[in-house]
């Protein structure tokens, strides 16, 4: 598994889960809607506000960071996990996300509202390695040791 992170680690530290808080904003409201959904139909799912996102390869990494990063230099770490692991199709928090976002000037989108899209984002099974159109996250909670870092410029 792979992390994109902007803190500094060396191979056999563990990395610490994080605990997520946001500024009043667009993706705060995005993101508490969506866990007090989880928390009300999905409890059982992990929450994106204390999980690591992990990517299952090289590839789909330089994806989530060309996307994320705007193609700037990142480190990115392999991981060994031991713990929890769920995946979810990214396009269903950027579908909720864009119902918060101006939503006059969405375009077409799969989800007639945000509760649908946030509904399928806890309700999707996902294989991890994802399909063309859609980037797969992965919501990470236990031990995860760094075993590799690759530098991408």
């Amino acid at each position: 598994m792979l992390h994109i992170s902007d803190k500094k680690y060396e191979v056999g530290d563990v990395l610490l889960l994080p605990k997520r808080s946001y500024e009043k904003s667009v993706k705060y409201n995005t993101e508490m809607f969506m866990e007090n959904l989880r928390l009300e139909k999905h409890s059982e799912k992990l929450s994106r506000l204390s999980s690591l996102f992990v990517s299952p390869n090289i590839e789909t990494a330089k994806k989530w960071r060309d996307k994320k990063c705007r193609f700037k230099p990142v480190t990115i770490y392999e991981l060994e996990l031991t713990g929890e692991l769920s995946t979810h199709k990214s396009k269903y928090f950027e579908e909720c996300y864009s119902f918060f976002d101006k939503p006059q000037y969405r375009i077409h989108t799969e989800c007639d509202s945000k509760e649908e899209a946030a509904y399928k984002y806890w309700s999707d099974t996902v294989r991890f390695e994802g399909s063309g159109d859609f980037l797969v996250e992965g919501l990470f909670v236990g031990e995860a040791k760094v075993i590799g870092i690759i530098e991408l410029k």
